[in-house]
């Protein structure tokens, strides 16, 4: 039988080149990110601290859900229904779980073939296609329409349109030359104008609306806010995206103007009761803020110890929900509030961290599209539950209660943690080839003169 391989001058063999799999030519790139992922066998550890962080944030936000949440689930026990005092405690406690579980498949699986459009299309489309749903036939709970089947679509919607933010802003476009030789740059700019500002808005104004339509007005400022962002860090020109956000501006007041002209008082209902948190006129819509801010203030120092909150009997309506910030700085006072906000603070640091050493572009806009979604989060909570901002019904990454939340934000930190996992390192100097050493230089012989008697 003869030998299928080859042999080249000088007698070294040719080894055949291997198809791709299937595999690899649908969910990753068969061009140059391809070639570069099959260069990336040196990658090292994750990030460690980023991780500690978390699984802190977490240990912590489990106790304080079950502190805050066993008055709530007493109260509702009924003959029908006999809900233990750890009911809520075990269900967040096994969506931990199965976040912990996404994320450690999600850190080891190379994050390139979310880069594939194939894959990304697709769960944009599915995203697109449950927030429509939720519409039509979702749960209606205290005036909101955002539960589906159990879960809430909304918390899918926002890393998947980050994905689909850092895929579409990553794409390199090839130079165009004119016929004389010249670069065109006007194609150029366009080409990055469409790929920076105007697909990147229409992708998240898409998602944006439909979260409106619920309404949901905490995430839509989340997606847009992290869509400004990622368009910054992308490489959107300056000019341009300042117009843009002045128009964001303009259209955001003239929309809040129009709704209410129309009737649709929701926003400005929150934004008179905000202005007017102890008027008797609005007691019923600012109960929650009035409560929250006097468990605030009894905590003090160094709060009225764990499990020892007096305002989460039935005081403060659903403590573990979207306030439960309150419950922590009341039972563990102000010094432990401020632990969590460092830890948050050091969670951002880190996170940005990761993205600056990011390996490529898509790396470094997926850390910082889900690294500024989760921070953010956090400040628009914690505003809240201070009376800083309107209240719009945004939760506690890692502490409110909500399993899909929690597991979809768990399943973001194995993203980041794949990224850290891939971060550029620095080279260490190329020695010198060491210089051959010289023969030593006879010595001449020296005359020593004689001296004459």
């Amino acid at each position: 039988m003869a030998d299928k391989k080859r042999s080249v001058p000088g007698g070294a063999v040719k080894k055949k080149k291997k198809k791709p799999s299937f595999f690899r030519k649908v969910f990753w790139h068969t061009g140059s990110y391809g070639e570069y992922l099959d260069t990336l066998d040196n990658k090292g550890g994750i990030d460690i601290a980023f991780l500690m962080i978390v699984l802190v944030l977490l240990i912590i936000g489990l106790l304080m859900m079950y502190s805050a949440s066993y008055p709530q689930a007493i109260y509702e026990r009924t003959a029908e229904n006999m809900r233990t005092p750890e009911f809520y405690f075990l269900k967040q406690l096994r969506a931990a779980a199965v976040g912990l579980v996404a994320m450690i498949v999600l850190t080891n699986i190379p994050y390139h073939f979310l880069q594939k459009p194939v894959v990304t299309i697709i769960a944009y489309v599915v995203c697109v296609g449950l927030l429509v749903l939720v519409l039509v036939m979702g749960q209606t709970i205290n005036g909101a329409t955002r539960w589906l089947f159990g879960f809430q679509p909304s918390e899918v919607a926002k890393p998947i349109l980050v994905v689909m933010l850092a895929m579409i802003m990553s794409v390199e476009h090839k130079e165009r030359h004119n016929p004389d030789g010249t670069i065109d740059k006007k194609t150029m700019q366009g080409a990055k104008f469409w790929s920076t500002i105007a697909l990147p808005i229409l992708v998240m104004g898409v998602v944006a609306g439909l979260l409106f339509a619920e309404p949901h007005l905490s995430a839509c400022i989340i997606v847009g806010v992290v869509c400004l962002v990622m368009m910054f860090m992308g490489g959107a020109d300056y000019f341009q995206f300042g117009l843009l956000l002045v128009i964001v501006v303009v259209v955001g007041l003239g929309g809040m103007m129009l709704l209410s002209a129309l009737g649709y008082d929701y926003i400005g209902t929150r934004f008179n009761s905000w202005l007017n948190t102890f008027d008797p006129q609005y007691s019923d819509e600012t109960l929650q803020i009035r409560n929250s801010l006097i468990a605030i203030g009894s905590g003090g120092w160094f709060g009225v110890g764990f499990g020892q909150s007096r305002q989460k009997y039935l005081y403060l309506p659903e403590p573990q929900n979207d306030f439960i910030f309150a419950i922590t700085v009341e039972e563990l006072g102000f010094m432990g509030g401020m632990i969590i906000v460092l830890l948050f603070i050091l969670l951002l640091v880190c996170g940005i961290n990761i993205a600056g050493n990011a390996p490529d572009k898509f790396g470094m806009l997926l850390v910082t599209g889900l690294t500024t979604q989760l921070f953010l989060q956090f400040l628009m909570n914690v505003l809240v539950v201070t009376n800083g901002m309107p209240n719009t019904g945004v939760s506690l990454p890692f502490f409110s209660y909500g399993g899909t939340a929690l597991a979809i934000q768990l399943a973001e930190v194995g993203l980041i943690l794949n990224v850290s996992r891939y971060r550029k390192r620095e080279q260490p100097p190329e020695e010198k080839p060491a210089e051959p050493e010289r023969a030593p230089r006879p010595r001449e012989a020296v005359r020593v003169p004689r001296h004459r008697g």
